[in-house]
């Protein structure tokens, strides 16, 4: 009761309100740290962008990375909050009809918390006319900005020049499977949420379109270019094939 009135108070004096409440950011950081690696959280934020910040606020090395993200956002801005519903949708997203009982009650317990402070799931998104400004409109396709896949490829010649070779073809991977699932979502086509084959997810997304070089619409000079693409795929998924299991299990992003 004393939150709520502190709120209609702050209301009244002009003070911004947080658009995402501590509440909700502490329900899904408790989920990172349950069903998530540290090496997912971290691409989880980064792959939209999200930098991370030192802060001593919470023990554990997850939630301390989870808070470190965190840390960088101003919760009073609908920009800079826009990036994080954009993690906060594919985790729900990853969730959602989940067969594993954990992860089941982790979605209800996610949605429950997030209605409570008026957010609604509307075909994958979450809205609230507390936000001014819709996650992604023009960024939407990947929600990966150029500095994110720049990121990305850095960490992967990190891992490269140490002799992480693993390492570096997990990090090439899980970005080509979170940009080929984002046009899928964007262009509205189904898919498992637990699908991982990023030459299935290439086929679905050359279907749709229209990319297959073998296709009558595609002019001579792209075909070269196309079937390069699927060679690379393919060799990505080739790679990945070939790191042993390890820890660094395949991203529930």
């Amino acid at each position: 009761m004393r939150s709520a009135e502190k709120t209609a108070e702050e209301t009244r004096s002009g003070t911004p309100r947080d658009l995402i409440s501590k509440g909700i950011r502490d329900e899904f950081r408790e989920v990172f740290v349950s069903l998530f690696t540290l090496r997912t959280i971290d691409d989880a934020f980064s792959i939209v962008d999200i930098p991370w910040r030192e802060t001593d606020v919470a023990p554990g090395h997850r939630r301390s990375q989870v808070e470190g993200f965190y840390a960088s956002i101003d919760f009073t801005s609908p920009t800079s909050v826009a990036p994080l519903l954009l993690v906060f949708e594919e985790v729900l997203f990853q969730l959602h009809d989940a067969t594993d009982a954990e992860r089941a009650r982790a979605f209800d317990r996610l949605i429950a918390r997030l209605e409570r402070d008026g957010f609604k799931r509307e075909n994958g998104r979450l809205v609230s006319a507390s936000m001014t400004v819709r996650t992604v409109d023009v960024r939407d396709l990947t929600a990966a900005t150029e500095e994110a896949v720049h990121e990305h490829i850095a960490k992967a010649n990190e891992d490269l020049a140490a002799g992480e070779y693993a390492d570096a073809i997990l990090y090439c991977y899980n970005l080509v499977e979170q940009l080929l699932k984002a046009v899928l979502r964007e262009r509205g086509v189904e898919f498992k949420a637990s699908q991982g084959d990023i030459r299935t997810l290439y086929n679905m997304v050359a279907s749709e379109l229209g990319l297959n070089p073998g296709e009558d619409t595609i002019e001579r000079p792209l075909r070269p270019i196309l079937e390069g693409l699927q060679k690379l795929v393919s060799g990505i998924l080739t790679g990945r094939m070939l790191v042993p299991s390890q820890a660094s299990t395949s991203s529930p992003l």
